[in-house]
Order: C-alpha cells, then structure tokens, then sequence
C-alpha cells in the first residue's frame, strides 16, 4: 500500500510540474499542511521502519532497558533526533535555496522528483505485490 501511494504522489508531482511556478523569496509555500499529511502517511506506510524496529530497533531497546532505562531512552531519542532532525535541516537547506531557481529549472527539478517517487514506489510497491501473491518465500 506504501509503495502505490508513493507511486501516486509521484504521479501527481510529474502532473503538477507542467504549471508550477517558483516560490517567491520568503513567501511560505503553498499547501504546506498537505505535503507534511503526504509525509506522514508515506512515513506511517514505508516498511522499513518497522522491519527496522522489529529486527533491530526493538531489541536494542529491550537489552538495554534491562541493564539501564536510561541507556533505552537515550537510544530512541538520539535515534529519532538523528532521523527527523537531518530530515529537518534538508528540508530547510532546499526551502531557503528554491525560490532562487528559474520556471524551467524548478519545474524540471519538480518533475524529475516526481520520477524519484514513482521509481521510489516501484521498488516498494513490486516486491510487495509478489509477497502478496506468494511469489517470493
């Protein structure tokens, strides 16, 4: 399901880069509620979070609340420090730099990570599908 709705998202980003135009400098981009929900259902869909945490994530964190809870809760917060916080500072870095690109470079950019997804989707998405299908073991 994560991998079909990554491949929309990229189809709608490949449909909305024909007529996007580039943010003015400091104004706030539009439908930034929207992309943080897309975002979110992406993050809340993508397997390898949870493979990570059942594999893991999980038991690390029950070792080491067995020898110390602090060391546990050190561990899930640096963690999750490390993941959202440089998912932060990207974001950051691309929205300070965007509005300095032209119509066309923006919109090819827009489009071009609208093939990412859909690539991105596929890889999710196929061997998913063959699990489901009972192709793979």
């Amino acid at each position: 399901a994560g991998g079909l709705y990554v491949v929309h998202l990229g189809v709608g980003t490949i449909r909305d880069a024909r007529r996007a135009e580039p943010p003015a400098a400091g104004g706030n981009p539009p439908g930034g509620g929207r992309e943080l929900l897309h975002g979110v259902v992406v993050n809340m869909l993508n397997p390898h979070p949870w493979l990570f945490w059942i594999a893991v994530g999980a038991p690390a964190v029950t070792a080491a609340w067995a020898r110390t809870p602090v060391v546990a809760v050190a561990f899930v917060f640096g963690f999750y420090l490390v993941l959202v916080g440089s998912k932060v500072v990207l974001a950051g870095l691309i929205g300070a730099g965007r509005h300095r690109l032209g119509r066309r470079a923006y919109r090819l950019l827009l489009g071009g990570s609208g093939v990412l997804l859909l690539v991105a989707g596929g890889v999710l998405a196929v061997p998913g599908a063959a699990a489901l299908a009972g192709l793979t073991g």
